[in-house]
């Protein structure tokens, strides 16, 4: 079988969904799989998104959504305006997913160092 190379982009925490595609899709252990970033926000599963894209072994890239909120709990002064956007842009829902203990301090040090970009060689 022929060596894929699976993209997937804005999963915006809908972990069952998520989960439906990859059954689809099926990668093989010689598959090379790419998450593209926001796997946070809007849906109600961000918490198990980010939990499985981390323990995966997948290759993923830091999206605008997980860099709001690095750059909200990181800042250690709840600037207003930037947390507003991005409770506006689906945080409450992350915020949900994660329940009472509160976002998890080893998801936002796992999502601090995701590189911005990857060079594939072939792709631009």
């Amino acid at each position: 079988m022929k060596q894929r190379r699976i993209v997937i982009g804005d999963v915006h925490g809908h972990y069952d969904s998520l989960m439906t595609l990859l059954e689809v899709i099926a990668p093989g252990s010689e598959d090379q799989v790419y998450f593209l970033g926001d796997l946070i926000d809007r849906g109600s599963q961000s918490y198990q998104v980010v939990e499985f894209v981390k323990n995966s072994g997948y290759q993923c890239l830091l999206g605008n959504h997980e860099q709001m909120l690095i750059d909200i709990v990181l800042s250690g002064d709840l600037y207003p305006p930037a947390l507003e956007a991005w409770l506006y842009s689906g945080g409450k829902n992350t915020i949900k997913s994660y329940g009472t203990k509160g976002i998890s301090s080893e998801h936002i040090q796992w999502m601090q160092q995701l590189p911005t970009h990857l060079d594939l060689g072939d792709l631009c």
